[in-house]
């Protein structure tokens, strides 16, 4: 008996195999996800973050057009992410623009009276 076509019974084996291919425009918005988190971990960095937030929205909106008009799961999560890198960023600049220059030149004051 050939057991590579045939069960016990004599009836041939249907093997069937599912084959999944990646998403070849996926790369945009894996992109536009690594933008946005590396956008609001350098969201103190003067704008890095914003700048990086804006690059992340363009890379996940381009990825909807790619993939026919729908956004994947990843090119949301990007875009969220964006969203809250450019928030926190501008808020950033503007806190730095604003207020924070003036706590920055009190605070090397500070330090260097400690050692002078």
């Amino acid at each position: 008996m050939d057991y590579n076509n045939q069960v016990n019974n004599g009836t041939p084996i249907q093997v069937q195999a599912e084959v999944t291919v990646a998403n070849p425009n996926n790369g945009m918005a894996i992109g536009a996800l690594i933008c946005g988190i590396v956008g609001i971990l350098l969201c103190c960095c003067c704008g890095i973050g914003a700048v990086l937030g804006i690059v992340g929205i363009i890379l996940a909106i381009c990825s909807k057009k790619h993939n026919g008009g729908k956004m994947s799961g990843m090119a949301i999560a990007g875009l969220v992410c964006s969203i809250i890198a450019i928030l926190f960023g501008a808020g950033s600049l503007i806190y730095s623009i604003v207020g924070g220059g003036a706590v920055y030149t009190e605070m090397m004051n500070e330090i260097s009276n400690m050692y002078y």
